[in-house]
């Protein structure tokens, strides 16, 4: 005999859902239970396929595409919408660099922060890099679209000798209505958050705006060859306030859309 208190029932005919890894080594398990054998472990940011199996546990059906058998815990996956923040250039590649700045440095440090602010308000973020490296433009965009990730956000630093902040979407491009309410209301919040020059919502046939297949846009947070932009994002309080305003408009965005 077994207490009913040390047993839970397995749930039946559930649906198939698809959830996001949320720790950076997450285990999928042989059998529902914390002590048992992994069976392998994968990354935050993947894409699984899970049929709820009890109150804690999620059956697996699948990852990335192919079959795998095995229980994930609940608190491991999740099925909020996810952002896909891709920080410009990195690696052996610094992008723009004048006034003693590097394009890489900067995009990567306001990524993180958008990271931060987005996860304290319950969305899952997926990030092309973490540190100094250099993923292809194919590299971000195929990880973004192997996630299914509901909007792709990348994030530069502009040069050409003018000031201010514009957004770049593509309107012949996959998704290209939302991408311009994406567009329009990054732009907006950015604005209100730092009152630079707003250059406005621009259109470009992009990489990362072509070969995204969700809501994208192009973010450029300021000149790097001109003094009075460049002092601005020497301060970190420049760059919350430009975070502040990405992720603004990324709430009004899916306010909006849903």
């Amino acid at each position: 005999y077994i207490h009913k208190k040390h047993v839970e029932n397995a749930n039946t005919n559930q649906k198939v859902d698809q959830g996001i890894a949320r720790k950076s080594k997450t285990f999928i398990r042989t059998t529902p239970s914390t002590k048992s054998v992994p069976v392998t472990t994968y990354s935050s940011g993947t894409l699984i396929y899970y049929k709820t199996f009890n109150n804690y546990w999620n059956e697996v059906i699948s990852v990335n595409g192919k079959s795998v058998s095995g229980f994930i815990h609940k608190n491991h996956i999740g099925n909020q919408k996810v952002v896909f923040i891709d920080a410009g250039h990195g690696g052996s590649d610094p992008g723009a660099v004048d006034n003693g700045l590097r394009e890489k440095d900067i995009t990567l440090d306001i990524s993180k922060r958008v990271k931060k602010q987005l996860e304290s308000a319950g969305y899952m973020v997926v990030m092309s890099r973490e540190g100094d490296t250099y993923p292809s433009l194919s590299d971000r965009t195929n990880h973004a679209n192997s996630i299914k990730a509901n909007i792709f956000v990348s994030i530069h630093v502009n040069s050409g000798g003018g000031t201010g902040i514009e957004t770049w979407m593509m309107s012949n491009g996959p998704e290209s209505s939302k991408s311009k309410i994406l567009a329009e209301n990054i732009q907006k919040e950015m604005y209100n958050q730092t009152k630079a020059r707003d250059r406005g919502v621009k259109d470009g046939n992009l990489h990362v705006n072509r070969e995204s297949k969700m809501p994208s846009v192009l973010v450029e947070v300021g000149f790097i060859d001109t003094k009075s932009d460049a002092d601005k994002l020497k301060q970190s309080t420049y760059k919350n306030k430009l975070a502040t305003g990405i992720v603004k408009g990324i709430k009004k965005y899916f306010q909006i859309m849903f």
